[in-house]
């Protein structure tokens, strides 16, 4: 998995006893490359994850030519975000043989319930470790998630945005938030790492010539109108 994976993936190594293998992204390469992701596989690897839009480009290639070569069959667990909506040309669920199941957060669609909500697929049932599996108290149902008992809110909320909008609105909803993040990442004195043509949205940095202030300075002072927009250091 690349550095810059959602957080959930560190509690999950942690949680479960499985020995992470972050990459480190490195000056403008903000994401897990076919290449890395093969480089850094072994015969002991369960699984790669890749995150579509900013942390996948073909690793399930990569993959492939890595079994061909050295016998090494390694499945591929999608974050698919909200390329279902935007990109429908790309391929990146399972028309793809490697990828073994994928998933999205609610929240990344734009009009998520509240609490939030996401949902995972898979190609098959699996051949999952009894270890990994815990049940929730008062019945048999096996459960892999890290929160256990939830309420069941969110899930009637979200039902109710799939039959409200259906692919074409979340379609709309999607290709405007694309709309302006591209509109905003043309505002300021800054030099962009991305402008909002994958993911709806933007990344950035100071132009070379500002050394008055900083990105946090930036952060500190959105902050102060009610936006959270982090600041973080430069990868290296």
């Amino acid at each position: 998995m690349s550095a810059n994976v959602q957080v959930c993936w560190e509690k999950f190594a942690s949680y479960r006893d499985v020995e992470a293998h972050p990459v480190p992204m490195r000056g403008e390469v903000c994401h897990l490359t076919a290449e890395e992701a093969t480089r850094r596989c072994d015969e002991n690897t369960i699984g790669v994850v890749a995150v579509l839009g900013s942390t996948f480009d073909g690793s399930c290639a990569a993959l492939d030519r890595g079994q061909r070569e050295q016998g090494w069959d390694i499945p591929v667990r999608v974050d698919g975000a909200s390329a279902p909506f935007c990109d429908p040309e790309l391929e990146w669920d399972f028309t793809l043989p490697r990828v073994a199941s994928t998933n999205t957060s609610g929240h990344e669609w734009a009009v998520p319930p509240r609490p939030r909500v996401g949902a995972v697929a898979r190609r098959r049932r699996p051949a999952r470790r009894t270890g990994l599996r815990g049940h929730l108290p008062g019945g048999q149902m096996p459960t892999f998630a890290l929160t256990f008992s939830r309420p069941g809110a969110q899930v009637a909320a979200q039902y109710h945005n799939f039959l409200r909008l259906g692919r074409d609105g979340y379609r709309r909803v999607q290709q405007y938030c694309r709309y302006v993040a591209r509109a905003l990442a043309a505002l300021g004195p800054f030099r962009l790492i991305t402008d909002g043509r994958q993911l709806p949205v933007f990344a950035f940095t100071l132009a070379d010539s500002e050394e008055r202030y900083s990105v946090f300075d930036v952060s500190a002072a959105l902050r102060e109108r009610g936006w959270l927009v982090p600041g973080r250091p430069a990868a290296r």
